[in-house]
């Protein structure tokens, strides 16, 4: 018996590091990245609104340089902006905070405003209260897009 637990140890060891190895979000964000840029919307689309911001912030904060998938992440935006605005209200990492406040201002840019939406506006308002220099400043810009955008866009629904 004593031989068994043993031998078995190592084993378990052994499944335990191969196990925490094999990263699902990694090897999400992997693929992603392999898939053609103009399918990445595609691609992340077949997410849940939720998935697809982690897998978003993931790729964001783990290359170098980062790659910024706002805009894929906003030809989603009927999918994504819960999650995002969601996120945003209790994300405490700076770095995420501008690359979410970069989704927010992509959707208001390019698919629907979102300078009616008083619920979405607080929550980035919040957000970029909590943000120090050097994020600041770009985390302010995107704010400034949402609130007063370049062109007439439906509203965000």
């Amino acid at each position: 018996m004593r031989v068994q637990r043993i031998v078995s140890l190592p084993i378990l060891i052994v499944l335990l590091i191969v196990i925490g190895c094999t990263n699902p979000d990694k090897e999400l964000a992997d693929r992603i990245l392999r898939t053609p840029r103009e399918q990445r919307g595609l691609e992340l689309s077949r997410l849940s609104g939720e998935r697809q911001v982690d897998t978003y912030l993931y790729i964001y904060r783990r290359t170098e340089p980062p790659v910024i998938l706002a805009g894929e992440l906003a030809e989603n935006w009927r999918t994504t902006l819960p999650s995002i605005t969601s996120r945003l209200g209790k994300e405490a990492n700076e770095t995420s905070t501008v690359a979410l406040m970069m989704a927010l201002s992509a959707i208001s840019s390019q698919y629907c405003s979102v300078a009616d939406r008083k619920d979405v506006l607080t929550v980035a308002q919040q957000a970029v209260s909590r943000i120090r220099p050097p994020y600041k400043d770009l985390a302010e810009r995107q704010l400034n897009r949402m609130e007063h955008p370049e062109k007439q866009l439906p509203p965000c629904q």
